[in-house]
């Protein structure tokens, strides 16, 4: 079977490692930049993505290269309480079935490039257009190339092209938010005691998260504003150094210091598109970000991109050249559900997170506090998410490969 991979960021390489641990060796990734190169910030890959790429044979590299995160704590940005916890570390590892890491996204990307062995990598290679028959799929590229698959997978973000040739052309829409991010060298944070876990400040309309990535020796920030706090909204750019202090001032310790040891800021817009109803047409399959973006608040959109490639892998491995639509579409029957309910429950996180009423942040403090009471470490937040076994779930059948029911925050 000869498969074209469309994209070359996690989703796609993921996609590549997933389809030679099946036995394919005609496979072709086709990547529109020239080289990879070490773009980005930090990632988590909680512990349903980590326990896939253990089974894939790469936590070692995971390890060398990343950070095991004890968990997440979320604190008010006023007053510097402690609202939630949601635990990880070495309970989370025998709870969820592997352990939680914060990662360079680079990093990420390179585990991923060093597991593809036979794959034929053709970067700088963008591809333009796409045509299908009941037998083939041909790609276009920008040279005038023409490459010929039996399957074609889409995982060229959330600007995808495939996307666009299959369902037509639109424009992301800008969420009213962007994200400040930064990259901090330990030596600028000297006194500041934050733990090797994810750290989040819930405020009044923005956020403030940090973790620890490159093995600890630099604290990743990603702050959440109103864009109109910021001078430009655009897909990712520099930002001015005195709107991102404006944006926070006021916070409590350590989030004030830690965002003023922040040297170049850069600014990322947060977009979204709804979620397709029909990732599949023919002998073209979409996923990750093609398929489904996700708002970044449940910090799964790469790890649900990785659950996409390992059930991709195997709904083709276990059908043929001449079934391959059926096996697109089993793809997606196994996916959509549990993906449409990371993409909600992400949304909603995002209204938790930046309530502005002060009546309302105070039900949600007192709520979370209360459930803490029963369920200290935020099962039923998080243990939906975290304890979902894809690779049991790929092969199991179909009315139970479902995940466990996600909560409704609002």
């Amino acid at each position: 079977m000869r498969i074209a991979i469309v994209g070359g960021g996690i989703g796609g390489l993921a996609t590549a490692v997933c389809l030679e641990r099946q036995g394919f060796d005609d496979i072709v990734l086709l990547e529109q930049a020239p080289e990879f190169t070490e773009i980005g910030a930090g990632i988590q890959v909680s512990n349903n993505g980590a326990r896939l790429l253990r089974h894939l044979g790469l936590e070692d590299e995971l390890r060398a290269r990343g950070v095991v995160s004890g968990g997440n704590y979320y604190y008010d940005i006023e007053d510097g309480e402690l609202i939630l916890e949601t635990r990880a570390g070495e309970w989370g590892e025998k709870t969820y079935g592997a352990p939680f890491f914060h990662i360079h996204r680079h990093h990420l990307l390179d585990i991923l490039h060093k597991a593809v062995v036979r794959t034929r990598l053709r970067l700088g290679t963008a591809v333009t257009g796409v045509e299908q028959d009941e037998n083939v799929v041909r790609l276009t590229t920008a040279a005038g190339d023409v490459v010929e698959a039996d399957v074609v997978i889409g995982a060229d973000g959330i600007r995808s092209t495939l996307r666009a040739e299959l369902f037509g052309a639109t424009q992301p829409d800008a969420s009213g938010y962007v994200c400040w991010r930064a990259l901090i060298p330990r030596e600028r944070l000297e006194g500041v005691d934050v733990p090797p876990s994810c750290t989040a400040w819930w405020g009044p309309d923005r956020s403030g998260v940090v973790f620890w990535v490159n093995g600890g020796t630099h604290m990743n920030f990603v702050g959440t504003v109103p864009s109109g706090e910021v001078r430009s909204e655009a897909w990712e750019s520099r930002g001015d150094i005195e709107d991102l202090r404006r944006s926070y001032a006021g916070a409590t310790e350590p989030l004030a210091t830690i965002v003023n040891a922040i040297e170049t800021p850069f600014i990322t817009g947060i977009f979204t598109r709804p979620l397709l109803e029909q990732w599949t047409v023919g002998r073209i399959a979409l996923l990750g970000d093609a398929a489904h973006p996700i708002w970044p608040f449940l910090a799964n959109g790469a790890t649900q991109a990785l659950e996409d490639a390992y059930v991709l892998s195997r709904c083709l491995a276990r059908g043929s050249v001449d079934a391959v639509a059926e096996s697109l579409r089993e793809f997606q029957q196994r996916r959509w559900g549990r993906v449409a309910e990371v993409a909600r429950v992400s949304r909603e996180m995002a209204t938790v997170y930046h309530l502005s009423d002060p009546a309302a942040i105070a039900r949600r403090n007192d709520q979370m506090r209360e459930r803490a009471k029963t369920d200290p470490y935020g099962l039923w937040l998080r243990g939906w998410l975290w304890g979902y076994d894809v690779v049991s779930a790929a092969d199991a059948p179909l009315d139970r490969s479902a995940a466990a029911a996600a909560p409704t925050l609002v």
